[in-house]
């Protein structure tokens, strides 16, 4: 058997997330479950925070790394001993 071969990584890579997958939706139907439906409300909280986080980096982060990296530009190079 060839170790190397791109179809078994292929395949071992399908089985991971397969398993992956698996795992999440059991453990997110046993909270839900044991939680009473409380885990929507927090799944929705932290959906909105990554949205608002995402939003605030398309309006601000980009332009400020752009003008960090623009006053990094016109610095001298530091000097070596």
């Amino acid at each position: 058997m060839y170790l190397d071969d791109p179809s078994r990584r292929r395949r071992e890579l399908v089985v991971t997330w397969a398993l992956a997958v698996l795992a999440g939706v059991g453990i997110f139907f046993f909270f839900l479950l044991a939680t009473g439906g409380l885990v929507l409300a927090i799944v929705a909280v932290v959906v909105a925070i990554a949205l608002a986080g995402g939003v605030h980096y398309c309006l601000w982060g980009r332009e400020l790394a752009r003008e960090v990296r623009r006053k990094d530009d016109r610095l001298p190079p530091p000097r070596r001993p």
